[in-house]
């Protein structure tokens, strides 16, 4: 399990794949690889760089934006108990 301060690209993935309705088989098609990769690459909850980018191009998704978005949120929330704390 993951702490909450944290992200799963795996389980990103996933959400996009049921959202889309799109098999993990239509995937390893889109990014030519093996179903079994595909499945080693869900169960990760961090991935190299390139491989992200082929399978946001492969999904049409811009998952580095999701992370991003994430990371800012996180920097956010940091600087307000940063601030609340500062303030008591």
């Amino acid at each position: 399990m993951m702490p909450k301060n944290e992200i799963h690209i795996g389980n990103l993935i996933k959400d996009t794949l049921k959202k889309d309705g799109l098999s993990k088989r239509r995937l390893a098609a889109k990014m030519d690889c093996s179903r079994s990769n595909v499945y080693k690459i869900l169960d990760k909850p961090s991935i190299d760089t390139a491989l992200l980018q082929r399978i946001s191009l492969a999904l049409k998704k811009n998952f580095f934006a999701d992370l991003a978005e994430f990371c800012q949120n996180r920097l956010d929330e940091m600087e307000n108990a940063k601030m609340q704390t500062a303030e008591n």
